[in-house]
């Protein structure tokens, strides 16, 4: 967690600058949340243990926080897909450069991605 704030609020927090969103999308969008906060802790597994952990017999198996990660996040863009607006539904005070940033913003918050500022 980057800024002190979970996953699921950040991706209201990202939709929210794009259109707003009505009672359906806001209990999709905290649904979509939670699977990327299981993912965050997922990710905090991997990190506190490693990509590769010993298996029963001693042997190095992937962990298997790596691949739970990657399905909770894509159950998020699931559920996220169903209320992403039609490029005509946002707002038009959002075009260019900053349409494109909200764009991308929403990418990294449904793909987890952390980092810098957009590019």
């Amino acid at each position: 967690m980057p800024d002190g704030r979970n996953a699921g609020v950040r991706l209201v927090e990202l939709f929210r600058q794009v259109c707003e969103p009505d009672e359906f999308a806001e209990e999709a969008l905290t649904l979509a949340g939670a699977h990327l906060d299981r993912a965050e802790d997922c990710d905090a597994a991997v990190t506190a243990h490693g990509v590769l952990i010993s298996g029963t017999r001693g042997t190095l198996v992937a962990n298997p926080a790596v691949a739970e990660a990657r399905r909770e996040r894509a159950a998020a863009w699931a559920i996220v897909k169903t209320v992403m607006p039609d490029p005509e539904q946002v707002p038009d005070g959002l075009t260019g450069p900053d349409r494109s940033a909200a764009a991308r913003a929403m990418a990294r918050a449904r793909w987890g991605v952390r980092g810098g500022p957009a590019a």
